[in-house]
């Protein structure tokens, strides 16, 4: 492969939860957004911007191999007892031989999806907020 031409491919990406491998992953998404308010000052025309904090939010779509998920994400909505949740991402480059993994904490599944279809494969969404997100090993 001349230069560096390639890309990760999600075929190499796994997630853990509290320590477990999420067995039947199709689908991650985590997204983290900033906060803001605008900052305004006399005698400046341009609106400037503070970053207040974070959000939190994605989406684990999985092939249903087990109700593993289903059992956490419905102890903290039925019981507003939220479990501690945290969940590792890792992206696996075949070719430099290197990870991108992080960490997601204060996990909260916001919906369960539960469904199936004649003949087809039984998928399952899991959205989530969680309270932090980072990068915990990066590829170069």
């Amino acid at each position: 492969m001349a230069g560096n031409l390639h890309v990760l491919s999600g075929s190499n990406g796994k997630i853990w939860c509290n320590g477990d491998r999420v067995p039947g992953v199709t689908k991650w998404s985590c997204k983290i957004q900033a906060k803001t308010d605008d900052v305004v000052e006399c005698g400046e025309w341009g609106t400037g911007t503070n970053i207040t904090g974070m959000s939190v939010s994605g989406t684990l779509t999985l092939d249903k191999k087990n109700s593993y998920l289903i059992k956490e994400a419905y102890q903290g909505i039925s019981g507003g007892a939220i479990p501690d949740i945290k969940l590792i991402s890792g992206a696996y480059d075949e070719v430099t031989k290197q990870t991108e993994r992080w960490s997601i904490t204060g996990i909260v599944f916001t919906e369960i999806d539960n469904n199936f279809e004649s003949q087809k494969n039984t998928s399952q969404e899991f959205p989530f907020n969680a309270l932090m997100a980072k990068p915990i090993e990066t590829i170069d």
